[in-house]
């Protein structure tokens, strides 16, 4: 491995690692890999099947309708203009797989957190790129897989939530484990009085429990941020025991005990179960289809041309 890149990683954090979030910083910026110059290239050649154009649009209760749409004819250099200058934001998934020189800088990053925590050995790595517009507002949601947030451009803020009670009732996180749509959450204003919350800027990275709730607003500027998502057992146990007692919730009609009140056993046989039920695909009719409604367009609002309008 190469130079470390996590910086500032104290006793206190190890002892919080993956229990409460944690907000540490990186050298990431000064590698030069995210300058605007990189970041359009990026854009110009990473696969159209792993880059995600969305837009969210909020009710007055802050819940999101997350509408998805395609980068139309842009090139690389326009369509990060888009993100600068508007509302959609764009994830570029896997992004190690198309930039040789993302990948050793995630390997790094994950080595050095896996020294300053003993035991931390996640099964999986992948990193996703986020570029997302001044006013972008990510609603209110919760990954399966644990996330480790490297802020890179701009000013953000995130607020992060327990990942157990009131903030992630089972039904919910269960009907994300079974992709019935989008990650999102049902949301009330009353839960910030649980939150954490962090205000990121360049250099400043963040990582919470697995499932931990989440939303974000940006701060007025154009952001960036590397977000490295990965499973370790823990993580996939949590996973098998949403997605099988949603299973036996939906399909069988059983009234199965939630994540907390699972003993490690039980958990165990609903990991096995989660194996069988996703070899039949027994949920295969639940999970959700997504369809882009717009596409990224010159002259357009927002560079968003609605297909209904075309």
């Amino acid at each position: 491995m190469g130079q470390s890149v996590v910086r500032g990683w104290t006793d206190r954090d190890t002892k919080a690692f993956l229990k409460t979030p944690v907000r540490f910083r990186h050298d990431l910026v000064e590698t030069g890999v995210f300058s605007d110059e990189a970041l359009a290239r990026l854009l110009e050649t990473h696969p159209d099947e792993l880059t995600d154009v969305n837009l969210n649009e909020f009710n007055a209760d802050g819940m999101a309708v997350v509408r998805t749409g395609t980068r139309g004819g842009l090139d690389g250099h326009s369509l990060l203009r888009a993100a600068k200058e508007g509302r959609v934001w764009i994830n570029l998934r896997k992004v190690g797989c198309s930039d040789p020189k993302i990948a050793p800088l995630v390997d790094q990053a994950m080595a050095d957190l896996q020294a300053a925590n003993p035991g931390f050995r996640p099964v999986t790595v992948y990193a996703n790129l986020l570029l997302s517009g001044p006013t972008t507002r990510v609603p209110y949601h919760a990954d399966t897989p644990g996330v480790c947030l490297f802020h890179l451009v701009g000013a953000k803020r995130i607020w992060i939530y327990p990942n157990q009670g009131r903030t992630l009732p089972d039904e919910a996180m269960e009907a994300v484990a079974l992709r019935e749509g989008t990650e999102d959450l049902p949301y009330r204003s009353e839960f910030d009085e649980d939150a954490q919350v962090f205000d990121l800027s360049p250099g400043q990275a963040v990582l919470w429990p697995f499932n931990a709730p989440h939303r974000v607003d940006n701060l007025g500027t154009f952001n960036v941020s590397l977000s490295v998502e990965f499973m370790t057992w823990e993580g996939r146990l949590r996973h098998g025991v949403y997605y099988a007692n949603g299973t036996m919730r939906r399909r069988f009609g059983l009234s199965p005990a939630g994540y907390a009140r699972t003993s490690a056993p039980g958990r165990l046989v609903r990991w096995a179960l989660t194996g069988l039920f996703k070899r039949f695909r027994v949920n295969a009719a639940r999970e959700a289809v997504f369809k882009a409604d717009f596409d990224m367009a010159p002259g357009a609002r927002d560079s968003v041309q609605d297909r209904a309008a075309a």
